[in-house]
């Protein structure tokens, strides 16, 4: 029974936060579909910079791989976060730097894991779902942008009045 309730205020909740930061979603999920990041990865120019350090020896041409797609991820990231800014004209830089700092943490971890688990897997899983290849900038910009979103004050949610120390 106190289960069954506890589960229903996690539901609530989510569901609240979410339909206050809908926006964010939506973003993510707009900015994903229309950005051409398969046209970029397939141009000749992107490709002969990624294949520039394939031909270092072994540590450091995946070493450089990791970075290339890092740095790459986080340039787009930063530049979708900016957008989302200016759409949403909110300018928070204690939450941008925080929110660049863990959408940018979600992407090098995901691409290192990929890295690390590419001989477990065989490049042929990767290559038969290419959406796997959107997943990290996908992720990153969904928590960065979830963490900038303009929220609502847990006080104003509950129609309690804020506590910012007057009595009035």
């Amino acid at each position: 029974m106190v289960l069954a309730s506890g589960a229903r205020a996690i539901v609530a909740g989510f569901f609240q936060v979410v339909r206050v930061r809908w926006t964010a979603i939506l973003f993510v999920i707009v900015f994903s579909a229309a950005f051409a990041l398969r046209y970029i990865w397939i141009a000749t120019q992107f490709q002969s910079l990624l294949h520039r350090g394939i031909r270092l020896p072994w540590p450091l041409s995946l070493i450089f791989q990791i970075g290339f797609l890092i740095l790459f991820n986080s340039v787009v990231l930063l530049l979708a976060v900016g957008v989302y800014l200016a759409v949403v004209r909110n300018s928070n830089p204690r939450k941008l730097t925080k929110a660049l700092l863990v959408g940018l943490s979600v992407i090098a971890v995901t691409f290192a894991a990929w890295f690390c688990l590419l001989p477990v897997v065989r490049v042929r899983f990767i290559v038969s779902f290419p959406f796997l290849a959107y997943l990290p900038l996908f992720f990153g910009l969904l928590i960065s942008t979830w963490i900038v979103a303009p929220g609502v004050a847990r006080a104003e949610s509950k129609g309690l009045p804020a506590q910012n120390g007057s009595n009035a």
